[in-house]
């Protein structure tokens, strides 16, 4: 195994990906947020941020429909201002989120790596549909999860094409593994791109190869090194 190195790449955010992953958090390379940052040993190695001016009219956009919320994140903390309790139970029971409760997103002074839209009922009607037709042609838009829309500036595609130079290895010598819209992008980046046999169809005619379980291909390929 020596030389092979692990990436986490996840919409979750940082601190939640820590916690989760808290006894090898030194020794694995995290890329949360879609990709937005990557963040080595707590040293961020890029950072994609969306513009403040944009966010908020995205943010502005999301809200004008009453049955959706808003999630932004920043690198230590999503901002929320809840319209509903089940929506921050979700937030703070379920997913167990770092939040920061706010009165108006307007608030918010930290750079702004993703926007969220959350849609209880699931992402797919015509409002989602709107906003992820509208703002796709300005972000990067990807489902999530069956009730996120999610928008940033890079993806994980981009996270990944940057680590792979960073680390100084080829595309051929990496593989990547998902089961989601915002994995898309980064089956590009590699001819070596698992999905899982559950994932949506969209997302499994992007990936190379179609696996019932990722923890066995990834012991297959580390075996073979």
């Amino acid at each position: 195994m020596s030389g092979i190195k692990f990436a986490l790449a996840s919409g979750r955010q940082y601190p939640n990906l820590c916690r989760l992953f808290y006894e090898v958090k030194d020794r694995v390379i995290f890329m949360p947020e879609n990709g937005s940052f990557i963040s080595l040993k707590g040293e961020t190695l890029c950072e994609s941020r969306i513009e403040r001016r944009e966010a908020m009219e995205l943010i502005g956009d999301i809200l004008s429909d009453a049955g959706s919320e808003a999630l932004v994140s920043s690198k230590y903390t999503y901002y929320i201002n809840p319209r509903t309790e089940s929506f921050f139970q979700r937030m703070f029971g379920v997913i167990k989120a770092t939040l920061t409760k706010v009165d108006s997103f307007e608030e918010i002074r930290e750079p702004i790596l993703k926007v969220s839209a959350y849609y209880g009922a699931g992402v797919g009607g015509r409002e989602s549909e709107e906003l992820r037709k509208k703002w796709s042609r300005r972000l990067h838009a990807a489902a999530s999860g069956g009730t996120w829309l999610d928008f940033t500036e890079g993806d994980k595609g981009k996270a990944a094409e940057f680590l792979m130079r960073y680390l100084g290895v080829r595309p051929e010598e990496t593989a990547v593994f998902g089961n989601d819209g915002n994995d898309i992008p980064m089956f590009g980046a590699t001819p070596n791109s698992w999905c899982a046999e559950g994932a949506e169809e969209c997302v499994r005619r992007c990936a190379s190869f179609v696996t019932g379980s990722a923890v066995s291909e990834i012991r297959k390929l580390v075996s073979e090194q």
